[in-house]
């Protein structure tokens, strides 16, 4: 269902937007006892991730382009405030203005990818795009560079990943937690069988 032509509410949008609002609560809740030996501006950090599960909501329902970027633009701007939430830490400090000198360039590249795929297409609505852009519209070098362009704003993370992780590349960080929560999820269904 149509709510506006920015937004399209349906089964896999609400699911998603549970999954956010899920996440958002997880955050918060597993936040609180860092937040307790925080002296600082406690108040600040639940507002962030209200504002970054408002953006996924919007990205979960978008419908159309532009509703996507602001979605993709209300996720990453509380993020800076996030990731760099503890400045006094140097490389908070350092990920932050990292993922924020990197998120204005992706942001650029994301913009004139959307205005060449518009520029091709004429619309900028996913139904739209969908029927304007058959098999013989997908060879057009305008509409090619749009996509390539949309591709490359998205390639900016892992350049900062690696500062926010603490100096580890995302897939290793994610490989060395593999382990222990795979331990934890075996442990639990021993006891159940």
């Amino acid at each position: 269902m149509d709510v506006t032509p920015l937004m399209r509410v349906d089964g896999f949008a609400m699911l998603y937007t549970g999954l956010v609002l899920l996440a958002s609560l997880a955050t918060c809740t597993f936040a609180y006892p860092w937040l307790e030996g925080y002296n600082d501006n406690k108040d600040e950090f639940y507002l962030l991730v209200l504002i970054a599960a408002l953006g996924g909501i919007l990205l979960a329902n978008a419908n159309h382009l532009a509703s996507l970027f602001l979605g993709i633009e209300l996720i990453s701007l509380p993020l800076f405030g996030l990731v760099g939430y503890a400045f006094r830490q140097k490389r908070s400090l350092e990920a932050s203005i990292k993922y924020t000198i990197l998120s204005a360039a992706a942001s650029s590249f994301l913009l004139f990818g959307m205005a060449l795929v518009y520029a091709q297409s004429g619309d900028l609505s996913f139904v739209a795009l969908g029927k304007n852009l058959g098999d013989g519209m997908l060879n057009e070098p305008l509409l090619l560079a749009g996509f390539g362009l949309m591709m490359l704003a998205s390639a900016s993370n892992s350049l900062w990943c690696r500062s926010t992780c603490g100096r580890q590349t995302y897939t290793r960080a994610r490989l060395r937690r593999f382990p222990l929560s795979w331990r934890r999820r075996a442990k639990s269904l021993s006891s159940v069988w």
